[in-house]
């Protein structure tokens, strides 16, 4: 699965996981403690590295903490084939 597709898989899990557990932390692709705050940041990080056509995430800072950890597990990083 190229780049471009994982990072619309995972949009399309943050969305589902928005809808259904939008004041609880959750879990997802074994990150734990995730908040509806990174799940917000994890979607626009999403969003911007599929407008970038898979080459990082500028404008913004490179991802810390859960969020990085979420994208890594997806293979949504510059430095994951």
């Amino acid at each position: 699965m190229d780049k471009i597709k994982k990072a619309e898989k995972m949009i399309e899990d943050v969305e589902n996981l928005i809808l259904n557990n939008e004041y609880n932390t959750v879990s997802l692709k074994g990150v734990r403690n995730i908040s509806r705050a990174d799940l917000d940041t994890i979607q626009m990080y999403g969003e911007t590295f599929i407008r970038n056509n898979g080459f990082g995430f500028s404008p913004y800072v490179e991802p810390r903490d859960n969020v990085e950890k979420v994208l890594t597990k997806y293979g949504v990083t510059d430095n994951v084939a």
